[in-house]
Parts: structure tokens; C-alpha cells; sequence
């Protein structure tokens, strides 16, 4: 196993964020988690491959999906309990300026997002570290203009 890695994504579209607290995994019960989709372009996805993280190349595989032309990396995450079964420290998230924000972060917003990459024996994971917003959109829960999704493919997936 290798030494683990920062890296920082710097003006990022962010989606889906869950950054306040964090929330129930549907695919694991009793699993909470903090979590975005993250925008990404070719070339960081080959970065990553070559890193050892699992992640195909285009716009759907189960890593990635476009949004109105752009790819986002899905899902990462950090959990609310480390592998000791331990509460980790919340998820950080801070203004342009660096100092602390609870805010709940909208689509569209931009951001750096500061992540670990930890190598295990068979890839190498990501880990949501520090989220820094630099261009915040206010989250509206009545909006759902970037939801591509329609209500069916929506049921599908919660199936």
C-alpha cells in the first residue's frame, strides 16, 4: 500500500452537494455520509486512473455523468465514521477567504475541493477532505432545473 495523497481541484462546478451534516447512505443503511458530484475533465479522470482509482472514461459509467455538456465525478464522499467505527471529524467547508462556513451549498456553485487518495491493495479511493467555496450558489430546495432527471428514471434508480 502506498502513501496517501492530497489533491485539490481547484474552480469546480459542484452538484448534489451534502456538506451541513451528513446523511444516510440509501445503498448502506446506518451509513452516513457527506458527499458532491464534482466536475471533471479528461484529462484529471486519466490523473486519477493513473493513481490507481477505478473510473471509466466517459459519461456513464457508474463514476461519471454529464450534465448539460459537463462531467462530474459522482459521489465523493466522506464518511461520518472512520474505519474504527469512530465519529471523524465533520467535513470542512470554508469561504474564499478560508474561514468557516455552515451554508448549504446549491448546484452550480464553484468550488476547490481538497480530497485524500488512499491506496488500497486493489485501487485507490477518494476521500472528500475540505471543501472551499469560492462562487456559492443558494441552495433551493423548490428548484429542480438541474435535476436531469425525470421522475421515472428518478423512481428507477431509488428502485
Amino acid at each position: 500500500m502506498g502513501d496517501i495523497k492530497d489533491k485539490i481541484f481547484r474552480n469546480k462546478k459542484v452538484m448534489w452537494a451534502v456538506t451541513r451534516a451528513p446523511r444516510d447512505n440509501k445503498f448502506a443503511p446506518g451509513v452516513k455520509k457527506y458527499s458532491l458530484d464534482m466536475e471533471i475533465t479528461p484529462e484529471e479522470i486519466a490523473e486519477l486512473k493513473a493513481a490507481g482509482v477505478k473510473i471509466g472514461d466517459g459519461a456513464f459509467d457508474k463514476k461519471t455523468i454529464e450534465v448539460d455538456g459537463t462531467l462530474f465525478l459522482k459521489n465523493i464522499n466522506k464518511k461520518e465514521l472512520n474505519s474504527k467505527g469512530e465519529k471523524a471529524p465533520a467535513l470542512e467547508v470554508v469561504d474564499a477567504d478560508n474561514n468557516d462556513v455552515d451554508v448549504a451549498i446549491g448546484n452550480g456553485s464553484i468550488c476547490d475541493i481538497k480530497v485524500s487518495l488512499i491506496p488500497t491493495k486493489t485501487q485507490t479511493i477518494i476521500y472528500l477532505k475540505k471543501v472551499r467555496i469560492k462562487e456559492l450558489v443558494e441552495y433551493d430546495a423548490e428548484d429542480t432545473s438541474s435535476n436531469t432527471k425525470t421522475a421515472e428514471e428518478q423512481d428507477d434508480e431509488d428502485f
